[in-house]
């Protein structure tokens, strides 16, 4: 797989319950680095850019639009170098080329302006 995105390992599914099983991600996500650090380098925030949009050009290409990026769902590793990858996945869409995401979801705060 993509090494920007969070590795998918397993689905069960319960009675009334659907499980996902992914790759642990120690590091927490971009959004409770944000909290836990009063200053982030501008070659560790490319870096962490940079690998955002490897992320999703890979999923573009495979014609998926994720439909929910935002600080919560960037989770990073505990290793150095960090690595950054993209996670849930669950209303992501996958269309073709003659297709629009016309259905508003994810979080209306992280939308892109040009949905309203």
């Amino acid at each position: 797989g993509q090494p920007n995105i969070v590795k998918f390992y397993r689905y069960l599914d319960f009675a009334d319950t659907a499980v996902y099983i992914l790759e642990f991600m120690r590091g927490g996500t971009l959004d409770s680095l944000y909290g836990r650090e009063e200053y982030i380098s501008e070659t560790t925030r490319v870096s962490y850019f940079r690998q955002i949009c490897e992320g999703l050009a890979y999923l573009h290409g495979q014609n998926v639009i994720h439909r929910d990026l935002k600080p919560q769902n960037i989770l990073l590793t505990d290793t150095e170098p960090v690595v950054v990858k993209i996670a849930d996945l669950g209303v992501a869409k996958h269309i073709d080329m003659f297709e629009s995401a016309r259905t508003m979801c994810g979080t209306k705060l992280y939308a892109a302006p040009e949905i309203f």
